[in-house]
Order: structure tokens, then C-alpha cells, then sequence
């Protein structure tokens, strides 16, 4: 992410950075992720969007998630919780038992305020002058303030595979390009353009970005690395 950021986008200090979301789980260092996000919002304007892992992480600690029910074993062992709270220094190898799964979520202490302000105070969707931001899209014939904050952070059937066009373009991820009829690139469309190109799922994964209104495609490959944008 700091390949992208700060060495490849030619970033003014009056720029706004859209990020799209999926911080957390998606790579061995969520916390480290974070860290860093914060540091850029006191360089540039940033727009933080809550992707399903962020509202996975918030629903696992009991703090204001807004979609479907996950089990807290589910989140922890096949979505990714595991690194994330790795990273916060808590081991997690083996099976964690019912009572300390407890306290780690009763007592969230090892979480830094910081970090749990970030979360809560992610937003489910964007607009500018530009395009419509959302991580995962829109549910056809839904009015934008009425559509399901779940459909907003999950959405695949329906809108990844059906030519739905709004008054004006929507940049979103969640679903990685090579599943969304495309390649590892930012899949560009007069309607819409998705920038998960595959980063922290797909083996050979880039993180990407795209600026507006010219709609350059900006890419780093790092298997490794969280998707951010």
C-alpha cells in the first residue's frame, strides 16, 4: 500500500483518497494497515468505506455492524480474524477457547482507540462530482438511500452480472476482476469500474487504484499485502 500511495500516485496535498475497504483480514497485518491509514489522513483528504471485513471485525467485538449475522468461530477461523488479531499481538494458534474468545471480546483492551474509532466511523458509500464509491455495489431498481447497508458491503448476483447504470459512474471492489469477466486490472466500464484486482486472494493479486476523471489505472503486485483501495 505504501508503494501505491505514496511512491506511485502523484498525489497533491488538496487530492482526496477514496479507499474502498477490506483493511482487516485479508493479509498478515490489519493492524499495521490501519496504522497506516490513519497516518494518511493527516496528509490528504480521505474517504474511508467499510467493506464486510471491517463490519465482520466490528460484529466479532460487538460494536455497530450493520450486516448479516456471522458466528464469532466463523469470522475468526474462515474469514480471516485469525491474522487480524495475529497482528494485534494475540496468539492464535490452535483452537481459542470459549472462555478466552470471551474476554478478548468483552475486553477488547488490546485494541487501540484509535483503530476502534476508525472502524465505527467507516461509511457504507461516497459520492463526489466524479462517481458514486461504494465496496461492493448497488442492488438494481433500489433508490441509493434505500439500499441494504448488507448489499452495499456483499453484493455480487445482480450487479457484477447485470449492465445497471446510475447518473453517474460507480468505482467499487469486493468482487476480484478475474470473477468479474475481466483480468488482473482494474475492470473499466462505462457504467462502473472495479479496482479489486485480486490483492491478499488471488495468487498472482495486484493492489490497484484508479484517478478521476481520467481514469489512469495505478498497480502494485504484492500477494501478501492487504487490499486497500
Amino acid at each position: 500500500m505504501r508503494e501505491l500511495v505514496e511512491l506511485q500516485l502523484p498525489l497533491k496535498k488538496d487530492d482526496t483518497l477514496v479507499f474502498i475497504g477490506d483493511y482487516v483480514d485479508r493479509g498478515p497485518d490489519s493492524c499495521g494497515v490501519i496504522e497506516q491509514l490513519l497516518e494518511y489522513r493527516h496528509r490528504w483528504n480521505c474517504v474511508f468505506l467499510r467493506g464486510n471485513h471491517e463490519d465482520m471485525f466490528m460484529q466479532w467485538l460487538g460494536i455497530e455492524s450493520v450486516g448479516h449475522p456471522v458466528s464469532p468461530r466463523d469470522w475468526l477461523y474462515s474469514h480471516g480474524g485469525d491474522a487480524a488479531l495475529q497482528s494485534y499481538g494475540i496468539q492464535t494458534k490452535g483452537f481459542l477457547s470459549g472462555l478466552k474468545l470471551k474476554r478478548l471480546r468483552s475486553n477488547p483492551d488490546w485494541l487501540p482507540k484509535s483503530h476502534l474509532d476508525f472502524l465505527t466511523a467507516t461509511r457504507l458509500r461516497y459520492e463526489d462530482e466524479h462517481a458514486h464509491y461504494v465496496h461492493a455495489g448497488f442492488k438494481p431498481g433500489v433508490p441509493l438511500d434505500e439500499q441494504e447497508p448488507h448489499d452495499l458491503m456483499t453484493i455480487r448476483q445482480g450487479w457484477v452480472d447485470e449492465v445497471y447504470a446510475l447518473d453517474k459512474l460507480v468505482m467499487h471492489g469486493h468482487t476480484p476482476t478475474p470473477y468479474d469477466g475481466g483480468d488482473l486490472q482494474a475492470r473499466i466500464l462505462p457504467h462502473r469500474i472495479n479496482v479489486d484486482t485480486g490483492c491478499g486472494r488471488h495468487p498472482q493479486g495486484f493492489l490497484s487504484a484508479v484517478r478521476l476523471p481520467d481514469q489512469e489505472i495505478f498497480s502494485v503486485g504484492d500477494r501478501h499485502a492487504n487490499r486497500s483501495f
